[in-house]
């Protein structure tokens, strides 16, 4: 996997990337893709799961804020499985 091939044109557009692992036994480590996103200027947090990681980058969030989940797909899938028991708050209008 090129993480860092991947990590590079996101984390200048992250206010905060969170690095988890799906669990999968072929999953890159948490600390290796957050040596990847810091070597790409990224602000980093380690999760070692991936509710916690969603719970962590939620709680950055504002209301309308928007949470990328990038990586592989079995990640997508777990994060989706945790997702399709949230509702987002409908956002304020001034």
């Amino acid at each position: 996997k090129d993480i860092a091939g991947i990590a590079a044109p996101l984390a200048p557009l992250a206010r905060l990337v969170v690095a988890t692992r799906a669990q999968h036994p072929r999953a890159a480590p948490p600390a290796v893709i957050a040596a990847a996103a810091r070597a790409a200027g990224a602000r980093v947090v380690e999760v070692p799961a991936t509710a916690q990681a969603l719970a962590r980058a939620r709680a950055c969030c504002e209301p309308t804020g928007l949470v990328v989940v990038a990586g592989s797909l079995f990640l997508a899938g777990e994060a989706l499985e945790q997702l399709l028991d949230w509702t987002p708050s409908p956002p304020a209008f001034a």
